[in-house]
């Protein structure tokens, strides 16, 4: 018998072809390979045996005609696994999965605060032939005993430890020295530049050590919006619209925020509270924000950054962008942007 990498030969005794294999083996998708005299025929053709879930018999037929019948019967160990291999907690469209120590029979999670710990949504994945118990659970608002129990009768008893998130976090990235351009340009003197025709977007990418339920996010400009072309400040609000996007480049949130007239360099917040996120640790998520009618209006800033190279949260990764009117495309389409050598000055909040 075959399957994969998998091989295994089986005894013959008498009319009876009797084996055994591991408990969480599947006996679906096999494939046979049988031996058999020179001259004789054997029917099922094993060829077209794809499943051993039941016994089957063979009938060789020698070339003078004498038949005999063989019966192949496989069966599973009995299975000594107890453990809860995969625990998914889906609801209000939050989805993760819970930490799992084997050894010390302990499953923890830490959920943001908008999901009801008395009503969650869960699934458990246990090992081969055991069973659950209890079977349906919902309410994790305190500590839950769960005890898996293996095919033998084995059993093994979690604690699963479910809570909100409460413990505030930060992150500043403000260590800078070189700014890019960001917005949009009105300049008719600069080779190779076509006034009211480009907007210019900043990104940066981060990956946590720990979940967080983000609450907010800010970008860094050195100073407020002006013309380039004669370094007349602006001096009217403006939106500035940030996409969050995961490494398969698809948004996962979008938010907009207002940056007031007087506005002259600082930090420009996010609010992501709203938007009840869940950022994964050791998971990349990249944020790209742009000028909202960047084109039309003309006027720019200056993203910081830092050209330093080294590791740590503040070092995952720069991008940039470039939109023009002449090509009617625009800063929300994944394919214009691309990385930069810098990382731009970033401030992320939330809880852990």
């Amino acid at each position: 018998m075959n399957k994969g990498s998998f091989s295994k030969n089986f005894t013959i005794e008498g009319n009876s072809i009797i084996g055994e294999v591991d408990c969480d083996f599947d006996l679906e998708d096999i494939t046979l390979d049988i031996q058999i005299p020179h001259k004789a025929s054997i029917s099922p053709d094993p060829q077209q045996i794809t499943s051993l879930t039941k016994p089957i018999n063979f009938t060789i037929t020698a070339e003078n005609g004498q038949k005999n019948t063989y019966t192949v019967l496989i069966t599973k160990k009995t299975c000594n696994d107890n453990y809860i291999l995969e625990f998914q907690i889906n609801s209000n469209n939050f989805t993760t999965k819970a930490t799992i120590d084997n050894n010390k029979n302990i499953i923890t999670q830490r959920i943001p605060p908008y999901v009801n710990l008395s009503n969650l949504n869960t699934t458990i994945f246990i090992s081969e032939k055991a069973t659950l118990n209890p079977i349906n659970i919902s309410d994790f608002s305190s500590d839950v005993a769960i005890t898996v129990t293996s095919q033998s009768g084995i059993k093994r008893t979690y604690n699963v430890k479910i809570s909100h998130m409460d413990e505030s976090f930060m992150r500043t990235c403000n260590e800078m020295n070189a700014w890019k351009w960001f917005g949009g340009d009105d300049r008719d003197f600069v080779t190779g530049i076509i006034p009211y025709d480009r907007n210019v977007g900043t990104g940066q990418a981060i990956i946590l050590e720990k979940d967080l339920s983000p609450t907010s996010f800010s970008i860094h400009l050195r100073e407020g919006f002006r013309y380039d072309s004669n370094d007349n400040l602006y001096n009217q609000p403006v939106k500035i619209k940030l996409n969050i996007r995961n490494t398969n480049e698809e948004i996962i949130a979008t938010t907009i925020t207002e940056v007031s007239s007087n506005f002259n360099g600082g930090f420009i917040p996010f609010d992501l509270e709203s938007k009840k996120l869940f950022f994964k640790k050791n998971e990349k998520y990249i944020f790209q924000w742009y000028l909202i009618d960047g084109q039309k209006l003309g006027i720019t800033a200056s993203s910081s950054g830092n050209t330093n190279k080294s590791s740590g949260f503040c070092f995952n990764g720069g991008y940039t962008s470039t939109s023009h009117k002449r090509f009617n495309n625009n800063l929300n389409k994944a394919d214009l942007w691309h990385e930069h050598d810098w990382n731009f000055n970033i401030k992320i909040e939330g809880l852990q």
